[in-house]
């Protein structure tokens, strides 16, 4: 603080008060606060040196731990705006001093390939400066998937990649801005802090997976953040467009779409799950599998209160394969069925069903279970009555 006072003061050069800030912020034994203080102070003043590259050193470090260390905003305003402008910064006086033209962007690739590791500021701050300046989409896309590698490798490089994407109102006005590299390590990250909604927004701008990344299991998880983040509507427009351009699913991929597909009920948006489910059964012919798919349909159209059609699918997956089948599974769905029954006013048809189940059924509790709820049933109707 007795520095920055200097530095605000004119008391000493700013390439002197940046020198010493450096040399205090990189001392052993020091709190991460007293750390990053001195980072602030060495940004402030490299600034006013024009010491671009002391500048951006030390605007990495501040925002790497701006999650773990909270400095006074009034004393120093840090943005990561801030940072950019120093990139872009360091990367004209780089261009000047190289002789490269803004536009000619293969120079300027070239020059930070030259660059390598040995001097990674200069890399990032071209990559920078082309992800915001290239004259190509192709080119700038590019560029900023490099510079997020780069950050990428060094120690609190994902909150700077954050930061420079999420919390930099004038480059990236809001998530969707954020280009793609950027997005799918972002993403890995809003899911891990769970906040679904910002990955579903950052989802959104991702059309095609990775290169190496199965097709269908990337787009199963890209429909299931939308479901999680607060778009239903849009992921379960994911799995229809899914259902609808993959002839073939194999048995675990069709195990995923099943769980993306109970997110959708999780989040009691039946009428869309009802929707999938539907889809999907068209392409199942019996067995197994079409007995699951039928009580899970009938279980959204139970959520919808839209009873008549959740008995009529319960049944259906009751007797698929055996009109007279009392397996655990076909049981089971003739109690879902009965209830239903009930709820729709079939009341002897309800009946029906939990006295065939009591004909079955050896365990002393569950056939006190289905004699309560025909009880149940029976005092409802005459109470109706």
């Amino acid at each position: 603080l007795g520095l920055l006072a200097r530095l605000r003061a004119g008391r000493d050069t700013p390439k002197a008060v940046a020198d010493a800030a450096r040399r205090l912020a990189r001392r052993d034994g020091l709190s991460a606060r007293e750390q990053q203080l001195g980072w602030a102070v060495t940004a402030e003043a490299a600034r006013k040196a024009k010491d671009y590259a002391a500048e951006i050193i030390a605007r990495e470090h501040l925002l790497a731990q701006s999650r773990e260390v909270s400095l006074d905003k009034r004393l120093f305003p840090l943005s990561a705006d801030a940072l950019w402008r120093a990139y872009v910064n360091y990367a004209q006086v780089v261009g000047n001093r190289e002789q490269l033209l803004l536009g000619n962007d293969r120079a300027w690739f070239a020059s930070a390939k030259a660059a390598g590791k040995r001097l990674p500021v200069k890399v990032r701050a071209i990559y920078a400066l082309l992800g915001l300046r290239a004259y190509g989409e192709a080119d700038r896309q590019r560029a900023h998937g490099m510079l997020v590698e780069s950050l990428m490798g060094q120690d609190g490089g994902i909150e700077v990649v954050r930061q420079l994407y999420l919390e930099a109102p004038k480059h990236f006005a809001k998530p969707t801005d954020a280009p793609v590299a950027a997005c799918r390590v972002l993403i890995d990250q809003a899911i891990a802090d769970r906040n679904l909604a910002l990955a579903s927004k950052l989802q959104a701008g991702l059309s095609e997976p990775p290169e190496g990344t199965n097709r269908v299991v990337w787009r199963l998880r890209r429909a299931k953040i939308f479901i999680l983040g607060g778009e239903p509507e849009r992921g379960a427009q994911a799995l229809l467009t899914l259902l609808g351009d993959t002839p073939v699913l194999t048995s675990d991929q069709s195990d995923r779409l099943v769980q993306v597909i109970f997110d959708l009920q999780t989040v009691q948006e039946h009428r869309l799950a009802i929707a999938v489910l539907e889809r999907l059964l068209e392409r199942v012919g019996s067995g197994q599998r079409r007995r699951e798919l039928l009580y899970w349909t009938a279980d959204s159209y139970a959520a919808e209160k839209d009873y008549r059609e959740a008995a009529r699918l319960y049944l259906r997956s009751a007797t698929l394969l055996d009109p007279k089948a009392m397996d655990p599974w076909a049981q089971t769905a003739r109690y879902q069925a009965a209830k239903a029954l009930g709820q729709a006013g079939l009341v002897d048809d309800a009946r029906g069903l939990f006295d065939g189940l009591l004909a079955v059924t050896k365990d002393p509790a569950r056939r006190a279970v289905l004699r309560r709820d025909r009880q149940q049933l029976r005092l409802k109707h005459a109470a109706e009555e």
